[in-house]
């Protein structure tokens, strides 16, 4: 992974990622049983919320207005 250091923090053009194996992350086929967020298959469980601890509030649909932007 030769010039790949710190990639995901400084985005480099020459590097062709998505058919990189190395970074490869999987498919978001995991669901979070609390959140119901999608995780990534190897995600630890329970980090999006703590396991339910962290609750967001749902969000409301914007106005009309904003959505023919």
């Amino acid at each position: 992974m030769i010039g790949k250091e710190n990639s995901a923090f400084n985005y480099m053009p020459s590097i062709e990622y998505e058919s990189d194996d190395d970074l490869f992350l999987g498919s978001m086929s995991n669901v979070c049983e609390f959140s119901l967020a999608r995780k990534f298959e190897e995600e630890a469980s329970g980090m999006c919320c703590s396991s339910g601890k962290v609750r967001l509030p749902e969000l409301k649909i914007p106005p009309e207005s904003l959505l023919a932007y």
